[in-house]
């Protein structure tokens, strides 16, 4: 056998190591997070690209890498052990469950607390960091505003005054051409800044590997050097982020962090070689020796360790806190054999907790259940008068059915379709005349006191003609809306498929027998003003928007009598007097608006009634519940806020969530749980096979680890992984907000979603899931599942088995091991 040559053996070295700088550039597009836009905006686990690893690992890198918080300052743990919220018991949990830690010992871990914030390891920095020591010269703003503002234009959608932008080229070839004749760098002080930019290589990546090349970066190196440069701009990494997760969905393949990282380090380049000079490159060869000695598996920072047990300690006191509430003596649950006349399936959201709750207290023969927002039934939604459609169905998921809104009495649609046509074209021309590079000098002076009126009425909370547009609206027309389960060429959805959707939701809800006389499907969404993140009050479950579509179209499947028989072949028999009632829940003002109250069945009357006075007395329980959480005197201050354009904190939406119960219904009666705790139905015993298990612990239970881990990056590290201060947040390109005038897209919540500017209304905690399910069928789950693996393995979640009788009984401790409580 003929051996390699030396030529041969340097090819095959250079093609390997080639191969390998792809893969480790690759691995860091991966690793970031999808941002959404503020039309749609859904909670996303900021850490998502890394939960392969554990959790300190994970908060240990970020650290270093990219100076980013996962833990509170250590003054935060010890005033909560100084008010006993954290007690000796949960950091002698902690530390155990932190065996690697020297100090076992209670008392001498407390006494070894180091309050100061210093570090030992060596300084990183990319090049635009490092120059801004070395010149004294703020390059990093001066990049960071260039590249916002290109990209905002590039991103735009479809709005952009900026001619030059050739969009139907790559990203990357389209800034490459811009940045070809934009003179401001040069300008700036960066000389030869457009030579530099042309000599990059054309293609994306071969410009990423040619940057690192000549900054001397390679193998690891180059992979928390990367790391570093994406997150320092992870608002649009992010957003086109977002772009690839969805395009991947559709089985496409899109590479937009590649191009915006290709970007990013063209930048780097460009600045490193237009200031060339003896001091900048011996600063940065210092970064790249520092890069290069980064050891992955033993980054170490003793402050950070010391945070995270500190933070596991409070992770350990709030699940001590829910294990002493549900496994404390309750009260006998004699009502359960009360025949129920209401059932009401709610959406798993936290603030619908708060609301079952007190519904359930005004009648005995109400039962309410828990099961994701959309329903079960995902679909794209097309509005009246609208051409694009919306997906209403969490994120994990791609509809492909496609539903269209309609009026129930059509000879008042032609009129109707042409009120929303003309007012949305109005709506058009009116932004262009008022975003115009001459006519928005007409529109602030003379024109722009038109407005007067307007707010005047808003700020008195009074209403304007354009809130009887308002998604909320009582008015017959709003209530005269309804879905059409056809398509535009009349095929729509067989019966055959609403069978198998309504099977499956029904199955899902574990709601297949004993039906009461209404059934109500009840949606959430969010009403409020001035609100860039109104958004991200509505339903998680339908990515972003209300429930209000998916309700109807629930209803409407399961009103459906071909549906019902149907449904027999399934041992589903739905009595013929029974109606599904499609219902939205406003969470700002909590009233329930009923959509197809005339469907009633006439026999049913009495029931309706009494059950409209249930509801007007759960309204006010949880009202004066929320008042007392929103520092109000008065219930009708609660309703006020969705009208006040003023108001940075309209509702809490998801803050203080901490738990995830899946179990029984009965096994929340009696307790409080203070609209902390997304709550699912589930039923074991009617699911021998686990399907149902494995479909909330693949879908539900991820999307809810991903709110809770928003809110925690959110309240960990709000100026790296939060949206800063609301009052200085500008709309950038219709897709998200800046703060300030200039700067990175935002990622996360505002700090006064998670701060009410005294104290925090977002305990940061490590999400707790309480599953009734035995530790087998929990087990054969996450086996199955290598994302649910990984998050219950490495410290993403808390996972907590109850048992039969209500009482959570074991602890997850990682690779299919349980601990006894």
């Amino acid at each position: 056998m003929q051996t390699d040559t030396l030529v041969e053996k340097s090819t095959k070295s250079v093609l390997k190591n080639q191969i390998l700088l792809d893969e480790r550039i690759n691995n860091v597009c991966q690793k970031v997070a999808p941002l959404w836009t503020l039309e749609n905006f859904v909670a996303v686990n900021p850490y998502m690209g890394d939960t392969d690893k554990k959790f300190a690992s994970v908060a240990q890198e970020l650290a270093y890498i990219a100076e980013i918080n996962s833990t509170m300052p250590t003054d935060f743990y010890l005033d909560k052990i100084k008010t006993n919220d954290i007690a000796t018991q949960d950091i002698e949990k902690a530390l155990q469950f932190h065996t690697s830690n020297e100090i076992q010992n209670t008392d001498d871990f407390l006494n070894s607390i180091n309050t100061s914030s210093n570090s030992n390891q060596s300084k990183l920095g990319t090049v635009i960091e490092i120059a801004i020591d070395v010149n004294h010269k703020d390059w990093q703003r001066f990049a960071t505003h260039k590249m916002s503002v290109w990209f905002a234009s590039y991103f735009d959608q479809g709005k952009t005054p900026l001619a030059y932008l050739q969009k139907k080229e790559s990203l990357f070839t389209s800034w490459k051409k811009e940045a070809l004749i934009d003179k401001s760098a040069e300008i700036a002080g960066l000389k030869g800044f457009k030579k530099n930019v042309k000599n990059i290589p054309n293609e994306p990546l071969h410009a990423i590997e040619y940057s690192l090349s000549i900054l001397g970066l390679k193998d690891k190196a180059a992979s928390f050097y990367l790391q570093r440069v994406l997150m320092n701009l992870n608002g649009w990494s992010g957003y086109a982020a977002k772009i690839d997760y969805e395009a991947q969905l559709e089985n496409k393949k899109t590479n937009t962090v590649l191009e915006v990282l290709a970007v990013l380090t063209s930048w780097e380049l460009c600045v490193y070689l237009s200031l060339q000079s003896d001091a900048l490159e011996q600063a940065w060869n210092k970064i790249v020796f520092n890069f290069e000695n980064i050891d992955e598996d033993n980054i170490f920072n003793p402050k950070v360790h010391q945070n995270i047990i500190l933070q596991e300690a409070l992770n350990f006191s709030i699940q001590r806190k829910l294990i002493t509430k549900f496994n404390s003596p309750q009260p006998s649950n004699y009502q359960e054999i009360i025949p129920k006349e209401v059932q009401a399936v709610f959406c798993i959201d936290v603030r619908s907790e708060v609301f079952r709750r007190n519904l359930e207290q005004t009648n005995t023969k109400i039962q309410t259940y828990g099961f994701a927002g959309f329903f079960g039934f995902p679909v794209n939604f097309f509005s009246l008068g609208q051409n694009q459609s919306k997906s209403q169905s969490p994120v994990l998921l791609k509809p492909s059915i496609k539903i269209f809104e309609k009026l129930k009495k059509n000879n008042e649609i032609k009129s109707y379709l042409n009120q929303l046509r003309l007012r949305e074209d109005i709506k058009n021309i009116w932004k262009t005349f008022k975003s115009g590079a001459v006519s928005c000098f007409v529109f602030v002076s003379p024109l722009g006191l038109l407005y007067i009126p307007k707010l005047i009425l808003e700020t008195f909370k009074m209403e304007t003609d354009i809130d009887k547009f308002n998604f909320f609206n009582k008015s017959k027309k709003s209530k005269g809306r309804t879905v059409s389960l056809k398509s535009e060429n009349q095929n729509g959805i067989s019966i055959e498929t609403q069978v198998e959707m309504a099977k499956n939701a029904l199955t899902g809800m574990s709601l297949t027998e004993n039906f009461g006389k209404l059934v109500l499907f009840v949606g959430h969404g969010s009403s409020n003003k001035n609100n860039p993140y109104g958004s991200a009050l509505h339903c998680g479950a339908c990515g972003g928007h209300t429930g209000e579509a998916n309700a109807k179209i629930a209803a409407q499947v399961l009103n459906n009598s071909k549906v019902r028989f149907g449904l027999k072949e399934f041992n589903i028999h739905i009595p013929d007097d029974t109606t599904f009632l499609a219902c939205l829940h406003n969470t700002t003002t909590d009233e329930i608006t009923i959509f197809n109250e005339d469907e009633i069945n006439p026999k049913n009357t009495m029931v309706i009634d009494s059950l409209k006075k249930n509801l007007s007395d759960a309204i006010e329980s949880t009202r004066a519940e929320r008042a007392l959480k929103m520092l109000e005197t008065s219930t009708k201050n609660i309703a006020q806020r969705s009208k006040d354009w003023s108001q940075i904190r309209p509702e809490w939406g998801l803050a203080g969530c901490n738990a995830f119960l899946v179990s029984k219904s009965e096994r929340t009666k009696n307790q409080n749980l203070k609209g902390e705790v997304f709550l699912h139905t589930y039923d074991a015993d009617k699911d021998k096979d686990n399907n149902i298990l494995q479909a909330i612990m693949t879908a539900p239970m991820v999307v809810t680890s991903w709110i809770s881990l928003q809110y925690y990056a959110s309240t960990v590290d709000n100026k790296k992984l939060g949206s800063g201060n609301k009052t200085l947040h500008n709309i950038t390109a219709g897709i998200g907000v800046i703060e300030g005038f200039s700067g990175d897209l935002r990622t996360g919540l505002p700090w006064q979603s998670v701060s009410d500017g005294h104290k925090l209304q977002h305990t940061p905690t490590i999400l707790n899931v309480i599953i009734e399910a035995s530790t087998e069928a929990l087990n054969d789950v996450i086996k199955r599942n290598k994302t649910v693996q990984n998050l219950v393995d490495n410290g993403w979640l808390k996972l907590l088995q109850m048992n039969n009788e209500g009482l959570i009984s074991n602890r997850y401790i990682g690779n299919l091991k349980w601990e006894a409580i």
